[in-house]
């Protein structure tokens, strides 16, 4: 209707103005289901118009405006496509509307607003680029206008949560330069602004997944940093936002899901520091909601997936608790739902990846047990697997260090010693080319020193004269 009315009169500004507002919101459906090229299109539609309505009355702030926001939609779409140099220029050119805007009126705050949002988006493309110091000053210079936003007015709630945004890019900005203490401190701040505005409304379903989200990454960062009591506060947060949430609406599977995430993250700090008990109920109700999302939707690979992993906490627990028949019973439950998933997806690498880590689960407790007939048998199929795995793509780094766990493991049941003293060959050489690229992280390196020295001490088979 409204191109009608635009194309029936052209001049009449205001039907084009609609015409472009209806393209834009069409183009936003689309975008939101990932449908790149028909957003794209939409949205240079409707830029086309606005640059046309700005060039009939170049004053008009309005017009301005609406057009920087058509170039940030376009440079949006370009920007998920790959495409960094066309989204480079759109959002520059938004961003200097902007700039021209906001000093004209420092008291206008959709125009000040605005400016942030063009300098945010100017600082994804640097990180998307490489240049992460220079988006972490971006996002800095961001965050300054929207803290004045704040201040001038407290109450202002979508305010504050554009503070939130802001500030987790610059913790994951910070996090990727290296400087977890930098990120860190932007983090915390991120999770108590994020509490608080769920604490102002706990019915607002957007502030509470905020507020678990921002918990999960600080957790998650925590605990990396071998901070177990922190992590271990972080996801208790984390998993009361879930709990909410999911209160709110059982009937939503992915809050459902996030719950079961909360759970395993709960049960991962509360084995961190020490509770085995504890982890091991948190880690059983985890499980028990991952096994109804999979039972309720049979084809979905992710929810089936969630509960192999489910199956494997329970299962590592049990192990350690030296109960063997129940571990075995969690491990092998695991591997029957991964060989069927790598069956449905034969070219799913990390579908192939579950089913070795459950053969060596399953070797684990087997050897554990004293079946070392069983565990020899376990570990060839986990060798198996890791090694078309690393033949697969021999420059992915996981792969080759699953196959140096796949080699160690199946030397540890061997009787043979040159069988033995081959496969602990075979791990060292990978991990040594791969320390001379410097691609093994610091665990990883403490690897070689414990195979030089299983290797040092292999006796030699005596042979007969």
């Amino acid at each position: 209707m409204f191109r009608a009315i635009a194309a029936f009169d052209p001049l009449a500004v205001g039907a084009r103005g609609d015409l472009a507002t209806a393209l834009e919101r069409i183009g936003d459906v689309h975008l939101e289901r990932g449908s790149l090229d028909a957003a794209g299109a939409l949205f240079s539609e409707s830029l086309d118009i606005r640059v046309g309505l700005v060039a009939t009355d170049p004053g008009n702030a309005g017009w301005r405006r609406d057009l920087a926001i058509a170039l940030n939609r376009v440079g949006e779409v370009r920007l998920r496509a790959g495409d960094t140099a066309g989204a480079s220029s759109a959002f520059t050119e938004a961003a200097e509307i902007a700039t021209a805007l906001a000093a004209s009126d420092e008291a206008n705050v959709d125009w000040q607003r605005d400016l942030s949002i063009g300098i945010e988006r100017l600082g994804d493309i640097r990180r998307r680029d490489g240049d992460v110091a220079g988006a972490a000053g971006l996002y800095g210079d961001a965050l300054a206008i929207r803290r004045r936003i704040v201040a001038a007015d407290p109450r202002n709630a979508e305010a504050r949560r554009d503070v939130v945004v802001v500030l987790t890019r610059i913790g994951d900005a910070r996090l990727e330069s290296g400087d977890a203490a930098a990120a860190l401190v932007a983090y915390e701040e991120v999770a108590a602004l994020t509490r608080e505005l769920s604490e102002l409304d706990p019915r607002n379903t957007t502030w509470l997944r905020d507020a678990s989200v921002a918990y999960n990454r600080l957790g998650n960062l925590s605990l990396a940093l071998g901070d177990g009591e922190a992590a271990l506060a972080a996801y208790r947060e984390m998993l009361d936002g879930t709990r909410r949430l999911a209160a709110l609406d059982p009937a939503n599977a992915e809050w459902q899901r996030d719950l079961a995430v909360a759970l395993g993250k709960t049960g991962d700090a509360l084995r961190r520091v020490g509770d085995p008990a504890n982890a091991l109920a948190t880690y059983e109700e985890g499980l028990g909601l991952s096994r109804t999302l999979a039972v309720a939707d049979t084809t979905n690979a992710a929810a089936a997936r969630d509960l192999s992993i489910g199956l494997d906490k329970v299962g590592d627990i049990r192990l350690a608790n030296g109960e063997h028949p129940a571990a075995l019973a969690a491990f092998e439950e695991a591997l029957a739902i991964r060989l069927m998933i790598a069956e449905r997806a034969p070219d799913d690498a990390d579908a192939l990846r579950g089913v070795a880590v459950s053969h060596g689960k399953i070797g684990d407790v087997l050897l554990a047990t004293g079946d070392l007939i069983g565990a020899t048998e376990a570990y060839a199929k986990l060798l198996d697997a890791t090694r078309t795995l690393a033949v697969r793509e021999p420059e992915n780094v996981r792969w080759q260090t699953d196959l140096v766990v796949g080699y160690s493991k199946a030397q540890s049941v061997t009787g043979d010693v040159t069988e033995r003293r081959a496969l602990l060959d075979e791990a060292l050489a990978i991990l040594v080319r791969l320390d001379e690229e410097d691609r093994l992280t610091a665990d990883q390196r403490d690897w070689i020193p414990w195979l030089e020295g299983e290797l040092a001490g292999i006796v030699p088979e005596s042979v007969d004269e």
